[in-house]
């Protein structure tokens, strides 16, 4: 649900909002927010426009250490062939792009990738970088960082990597939660990441 004004919020105007229980809350001792919050309302923000939201590659593929989920709370860094992608927000967004969401697809294409489901095997499936067993990432956003994204695959073990070269469809859904009721999707892009440098990763 969303707060707001009876009479509509109004640009410039200073706000406070405070939380108070209704009845005997029980659970008033366990509240772990503000009690208030004091603001002073931007200037209107509009819908983002269709196509105006953009996922993009954030530098070149590299081998490199991640931090992966080792069972339980732990986690360890592994070798894995990698790729950095970020979210682009239109200028009016920016000062916002903390408090937006993203939420990001992929699926591989005719020439390999992740394993294709028995039922429908062309679809996009959710692209979530976590690192550990522990807490994982606030909601629309991932490990990678917030506006942030990974696609890797590991390397493997042993003396000799089975050297792969994977492709992938990605794109991305995002919004500000307190101004779109609908999530704005990205332009699909192309992703392809190979394992070749995993033989001899740079930092041996």
């Amino acid at each position: 649900f969303r707060v707001g004004a009876k009479e509509g919020f109004i640009p410039g105007h200073v706000y406070e909002v405070e939380y108070t229980p209704r009845f005997d809350d029980s659970l008033a001792s366990d509240w772990r927010y503000p009690r208030s919050i004091k603001f002073v309302l931007g200037k209107p923000v509009g819908d983002i426009a269709q196509g105006k939201v953009l996922l993009e590659k954030d530098g070149l593929p590299k081998v490199q250490k991640i931090p992966l989920p080792m069972g339980g709370s732990c986690s360890g860094g592994v070798a894995a062939s990698t790729q950095w992608l970020r979210y682009s927000v239109p200028n009016d967004y920016l000062q916002y792009k903390s408090l937006m969401v993203f939420f990001t697809k992929s699926k591989p294409t005719a020439d390999g990738g992740l394993p294709k489901k028995k039922e429908n095997p062309d679809a996009f499936r959710w692209l979530n970088y976590v690192a550990s067993d522990g807490n994982g990432p606030r909601f629309g956003s991932s490990d990678a960082g917030h506006g942030r994204e990974l696609v890797y695959e590991e390397c493997g073990y042993g003396a000799k990597v089975e050297e792969k070269t994977l492709h992938y469809r990605v794109k991305g859904y995002a919004g500000l939660l307190e101004v779109d009721d609908v999530l704005q999707e990205t332009p699909e892009i192309d992703v392809t990441i190979s394992t070749k440098g995993c033989s001899a990763p740079p930092w041996l």
